[in-house]
């Protein structure tokens, strides 16, 4: 009777144990998402009002110019945004300096603020979540649209 006991105890432990290795399994894979998945499928692309993006030194943290985006360029910008896949990551690694800061800007709201690193990295920040996201840009990605605005 007593190791009949001990012997259902040891099979629950060994079933306990195997479905948390398999869940620690299945959390340690890279988790592969887009832009639209966390930005563009959370708001209407109508709605946003404007895109205030900074531009930051490569030798300091400095903001080296900020615009303020409002017309077409918005829609532009979206679309281009749209083709990035992304990677979680636990953060972003230090070597590429922070490129670009944007806030999209919904009904004069602060919704999303997105960090890029270059074109290696981007950080998201929803706001109505309060949740920041580290993300590796696994697509090919092209910064152009955005410096052709600070040509103008």
């Amino acid at each position: 009777m007593l190791k009949k006991k001990y012997t259902k105890y040891t099979l629950l432990l060994i079933v306990v144990l195997f479905a948390v290795g398999i869940m620690w399994v299945f959390n340690s894979i890279p988790q592969n998402t887009s832009f639209n998945d966390l930005v563009i499928n959370h708001i209407k692309v109508s709605e946003i009002t404007s895109i205030d993006i900074l531009k930051f030194s490569r030798e300091s943290s400095n903001v080296e110019e900020e615009i303020k985006v409002e017309d077409d360029s918005i829609d532009k910008i979206i679309s281009d945004f749209s083709t990035i896949k992304l990677r979680k990551v636990s953060s972003v690694d230090v070597n590429p300096y922070r490129t670009y800061q944007l806030s999209i800007r919904t009904n004069q709201d602060n919704r999303f603020k997105i960090n890029l690193y270059e074109e290696d990295y981007m950080e998201i920040y929803d706001a109505k979540k309060k949740e920041l996201g580290s993300y590796k840009i696994i697509s090919d990605y092209n910064v152009e649209t955005i410096q052709t605005l600070f040509q103008k």
